[in-house]
């Protein structure tokens, strides 16, 4: 029974911490179109995995990429 009641105040504090936090307007964050033009072997990306390394590795249709920050190299 006490684990219920503590479990509750948990989840309460929570929720409300979560609801405090301030969303940014859309106009405070980056997007960067992917595509052939950038390097990618396909248009569609399919899978996205990022690594303990920090590589983002990209699956698409045509084949496997990996994104250093920088550029993609086919795999």
């Amino acid at each position: 029974m006490n684990r219920l009641v503590i479990l509750c105040i948990l989840l309460v504090i929570f929720s409300v911490d979560a609801q405090q936090q301030t969303r940014l307007p859309l106009r405070d964050y980056f997007f960067e179109t992917w595509n052939t033009r950038t390097g990618l072997p396909h248009n569609s990306i399919n899978s996205l995995a990022q690594t303990q390394d920090g590589y983002l590795w990209v699956g698409t249709w045509e084949g496997l990429a990996r994104f250093n920050g920088q550029e993609f190299k086919l795999t």
